[in-house]
């Protein structure tokens, strides 16, 4: 399911449309006009258009794996004779914080197009197909995150401005092997939306059709291509462009948004299950387009046809961008020093057509919900017991407390919505935005 929206600012109503030749820079996310791009000494000559730079946006707890049980192991706890209980092995697995270097790559990109290309046939002729296509760059920034130990006291310090050469060669750093999911919502004839979801097609003989639109001059790839080069011996002066590419996509999409994985390690698996897929770090980006069918002369816009007034109109629109609603956040008081320590989210399974959280509901009435009861004693399995739960604040924040006297805060956090009332108030910017999810 979505989740983990980590770039929050104030939302601007509306569709923002920029002209040619201005150049704007919010929280992380810059557009600039090509025309810039070339004036300022880019690799690339582009056509006409807005290019979208999103910023590498790492946030610490992504390489944190706060304590928990490992998958598999159940050490005996015992007391030897002739060393310490630490140097056993539930000493040294036991409330084990560990580590995991993190690297992203800064993602720019032009808005969805659409073109008809000449596609080679096996008999050697050729046909005319409709490609859908978004043109896209990577660049390595080195400013990933690692954390290394003092040698003296072996105490960890995070290190925000890592090189990408000098990450842990185990999480592959600088391979981007992309992966594009599109997804759109085309209108049935009972007036019901249904969606369309397709992935990335890796199609050669479009590339250099698509550059020749695209007024490119320089390389080109597509995602096999991508996948090839590696980003580790790069720097930021070095830019590397690419396209994907879909084909039969319905032409009565006019809400779409592109689903990319690849530009982080990051990802994370709170079900602890070893069969459990993770969910990886994945950017969305929105676009949409007036109503009708003529693709070649309605471009696609990037961000959501904003709705400020219809609660049924904002909840069409969060159902067709899945746009993840608010999540339970858990986070660990101690004991000493009262500080909170992060230990991860909980679905709030928000119900878009009631505006009401089961969960919540649950945790307002002095229960503590199986889902959040499950994920304390996988995190806590010692102070997990005869959990009891007090609200600090109806709807939003409750204090859980165990058996042992051990506390935990769980608040909740709203992504790119929450209800205000009957409406929906959306939350930061919706043009783009980050998220943690298994694409099937």
């Amino acid at each position: 399911m979505l989740r983990k929206c980590e770039v929050l600012i104030p939302m601007i109503a509306g569709m923002i449309l920029f002209q040619l030749g201005e150049s704007l820079e919010v929280g992380g996310l810059s557009r600039a006009s090509a025309q810039e791009l070339a004036s300022a000494g880019g690799a690339q000559t582009l056509a006409d258009g807005v290019l979208t730079v999103v910023a590498p946006n790492i946030d610490i707890n992504e390489g944190v794996v706060y304590p928990r049980e490992f998958p598999g192991l159940t050490p005996k706890n015992y007391s030897p004779k002739h060393v310490p209980d630490a140097a056993t092995l539930a000493g040294q697995t036991t409330g084990v914080t560990r580590y995991r270097d993190i690297w992203q790559l800064e993602f720019a990109f032009k808005e969805l197009r659409y073109l008809e290309v000449k596609l080679p046939l096996p008999d050697g002729n050729s046909q005319s197909a409709g490609v859908w296509y978004m043109v896209y760059r990577v660049r390595n920034l080195d400013q990933h995150l690692s954390f290394p130990a003092n040698d003296a006291n072996g105490e960890v310090t995070p290190n925000s401005a890592t090189r990408l050469a000098d990450l842990d060669p185990s999480i592959l750093p600088g391979r981007f092997f992309p992966a594009f999911q599109l997804d759109g919502w085309v209108e049935d004839l009972n007036g019901d939306y249904v969606r369309r979801g397709y992935r990335d097609r890796v199609l050669p003989s479009a590339i250099p059709q698509i550059a020749a639109a695209e007024k490119m001059t320089g390389r080109l790839r597509d995602n096999v291509e991508m996948a090839r080069e590696d980003l580790a011996a790069s720097d930021a002066s070095q830019e590397f462009w690419g396209v994907a590419t879909w084909l039969d996509v319905d032409p009565r999409i006019n809400f779409a948004s592109v689903a990319v994985q690849g530009l982080s390690n990051a990802f994370r698996s709170e079900k602890f299950d070893e069969s459990a897929k993770p969910e990886v770090k994945t950017l969305q980006i929105n676009f949409w387009r007036p109503g009708d069918s003529d693709l070649e002369s309605s471009r696609f816009r990037l961000g959501i046809a904003f709705e400020d007034e219809n609660p049924d109109r904002q909840r069409q629109l969060v159902q067709k961008y899945q746009l993840p609603g608010p999540e339970l956040v858990i986070d660990r008081m101690q004991s000493q020093t009262g500080a909170p320590t992060r230990l991860g989210y909980v679905e709030a399974n928000f119900n878009v057509e009631t505006k009401a959280s089961a969960v919540a509901q649950e945790l307002d009435n002095g229960t503590v919900p199986e889902a959040v009861a499950a994920f304390l004693a996988k995190i806590d399995s010692a102070g997990a017991d005869d959990l009891t739960v007090a609200t600090t604040a109806p709807g939003s924040r409750w204090l859980v407390t165990g058996a042992n006297g051990q506390t935990w805060t769980i608040g909740l956090q709203p992504l790119t919505w929450q209800f205000n009332g009957e409406k929906f108030e959306f939350v930061g910017p919706l043009d783009h935005f980050w998220d943690f999810r298994y694409i099937h």
